[in-house]
């Protein structure tokens, strides 16, 4: 794994603490190099829809024989606190695993600001 996606991670993790996610926030897919999907929208937005078209894909191929309910969302911002069966977050962490293949990390809405901000300071660090 690239040594400045592990900082980003693990400054994160740092800011989060023991904070756990509220039920009420949803999540969102954000970019790891830091550039905000509406920076391009022609560009970032339909090459984000592209990932996650294949990665849905990829997941509902791995996932044959899950509930619909289990998949359901697969398609959107997942929200994990929803997938609390065994099944449930194997899929979500499959399509987790994909995004972030594709550059892209699933996070609460509420840290998306500061966490693409952390994005973007670690990718114009030399």
């Amino acid at each position: 794994m690239n040594k400045k996606i592990v900082s980003v991670l693990a400054a994160l993790v740092l800011m989060g603490g023991c904070k756990t996610v509220p039920a009420s926030d949803e999540t969102v897919w954000i970019r790891t190099d830091g550039h905000p999907l509406s920076d391009d929208p022609t560009y970032y937005q339909t090459k984000f829809e592209i990932d996650r078209v294949v990665c849905v894909s990829e997941v509902r191929k791995s996932a044959a024989g899950a509930s619909q309910g289990q998949l359901q969302g697969l398609g959107g911002a997942i929200d994990p606190l929803r997938h609390q069966d065994a099944r449930g977050k194997a899929i979500l962490d499959l399509m987790k695993q994909c995004m972030a293949g594709k550059g892209y990390v699933l996070v609460p809405k509420s840290s998306s600001e500061a966490v693409s901000a952390a994005y973007r300071k670690q990718r114009a660090k030399p």
